[in-house]
């Protein structure tokens, strides 16, 4: 993973591996890329950044919403759409509820 001493540096990285990197984990004094976007404790008291959603899912979500108008009423389309919205809520719930 990427690491340097500058935080300005590490995230300009880490946005241009779109969803390949999840966050910024500050370790001993350098910044390094994260790969998970779920943020977890650390046993060895690490902060960390993590992106407030994950690209793939606001994708597909959006991909999604543009069928909207040409598939109308459908039980699996409205399903679909469902779900995903569901997936893009929870990731950043989890994500904005650890800052607190």
């Amino acid at each position: 993973p990427y690491d340097t001493h500058s935080l300005a540096a590490a995230e300009a990285w880490c946005q241009q591996q779109d969803y390949l990197c999840g966050g910024i984990t500050l370790t001993q004094g350098r910044y390094e890329a994260r790969s998970g976007w779920a943020p977890l404790p650390s046993p060895s008291g690490e902060t960390s950044w993590a992106k407030l959603c994950s690209p793939p899912l606001l994708e597909a979500w959006a991909a999604l919403l543009q069928g909207r108008a040409a598939l109308g009423y459908m039980p699996s389309y409205n399903y679909d759409v469902v779900d995903v919205t569901r997936q893009v809520l929870s990731v950043n719930y989890s994500l904005a509820f650890a800052e607190y």
